[in-house]
């Protein structure tokens, strides 16, 4: 992720290592990254556009009789300390009750 100054033109930069490198990158203008805090829909414009270029996929479920839960591990690639981090987040809702969002993670050591 890069954060530069309108005033400075790199963008063009990044893009060209972006395709020689093969790496994602993300070039936020500093004035947008001061918004980032104070203003949700920056925010959510940032994280999404972020997610899509790591493979991610943007939806909402809306479906109020229905649990959706998401699971994702990390482990340390050598996997010598034998730790794995297993995370989760659902969204539930309930009739017409407003959805119910829960997440959490824990690390567990490999058996």
């Amino acid at each position: 992720m890069f954060i530069t100054k309108s005033n400075r033109e790199y963008h063009r930069e990044i893009k060209v290592m972006e395709h020689e490198f093969d790496m994602r990158t993300q070039d936020i203008r500093f004035e947008t990254a001061l918004k980032f805090e104070r203003q949700l829909n920056t925010r959510r414009n940032i994280v999404n556009k972020i997610n899509v270029k790591l493979g991610g996929i943007n939806y909402e479920v809306e479906s109020p009789t229905r649990i959706i839960i998401g699971l994702e591990t990390s482990q340390n690639s050598t996997m010598r300390d034998g730790l794995i981090c297993v995370g989760f987040s659902a969204k539930i809702g309930f009739f017409k009750l407003p959805f119910q969002k829960c997440k959490d993670f824990v690390v567990l050591r490999r058996f």
